[in-house]
């Protein structure tokens, strides 16, 4: 199992609360799929809306490190659309500043 970690450099909304709002409904995007998706467990996702960050974690059932992140990158694209990414008055996701991943022990 791998514990995968991506940062990801958002743009807007200006205000906080909106900005919070937007990663709950990731948050809440990333639980959905981890219902359905057995490669997938305990998504987590934090904010700053300092730094326009939302940094996603989640458990990867994969030994290989790579595939590990193909498959989280995948799942926080699907969420991301699903939460509204690229729609008015959501976030836009201007890159990944960060990836990351490290084994867990079992």
């Amino acid at each position: 199992m791998i514990l995968a970690t991506i940062v990801l450099s958002v743009a807007g909304p200006d205000n906080d609360a909106k900005f919070h709002g937007a990663a709950s409904a990731l948050q809440d995007a990333l639980m959905d799929l981890d219902a359905c998706n057995d490669d997938v467990d305990d998504p987590t996702v934090s904010s700053d809306s300092g730094l326009q960050r939302f940094e996603v974690e989640l458990l990867v059932h994969r030994d290989d490190p790579v595939e590990a992140m193909e498959l989280a990158v995948g799942v926080v694209r699907t969420a991301l659309h699903a939460a509204g990414a690229r729609t008015p008055l959501w976030p836009t996701v201007l890159r990944v500043e960060e990836s990351s991943t490290e084994p867990v022990p079992a």
